[in-house]
């Protein structure tokens, strides 16, 4: 398939080789990497092409919203956080170097009961 679509060059192809890719099986990380290794895309604009594709419609939004809960749940221990303008987590830091004194429930446990409830 990829050998056919080589000479793909409008929005058109690739959607197709997008949607033909998934049909078959192939996630939408493996999509990246093909457009990238075969297709000489940056991995921005790959990822982009696929996030955008009709076929994988909301994977942004899912992806998107699965990294913000892991960043609010690390700012509730972390030593730094940073805040977009909008109020939402951009960045979390952990002194590794500090001793902890307080036994607490670790980042994997809290995320663990959140994604139970």
């Amino acid at each position: 398939m990829i050998s056919i679509n080589k000479e793909l060059s409008d929005r058109t192809g690739f959607d197709k080789l997008i949607s033909d890719l998934k049909v078959i099986g192939i996630s939408p990380m493996q999509t990246i990497m093909t457009l990238i290794k075969d297709f000489d895309f940056e991995y921005s604009d790959a990822k982009n092409r696929v996030f955008g594709s009709a076929v994988w419609k909301g994977l942004r939004e899912q992806s998107e919203n699965l990294t913000q809960a892991f960043l609010d749940i690390g700012a509730e221990d972390a030593d730094n956080v940073e805040y977009y303008e909008d109020g939402h987590v951009s960045s979390i830091t952990f002194d590794l170097t500090k001793e902890d004194s307080k036994k607490k429930r670790t980042f994997w446990n809290k995320l663990k009961a959140r994604i139970k409830k």
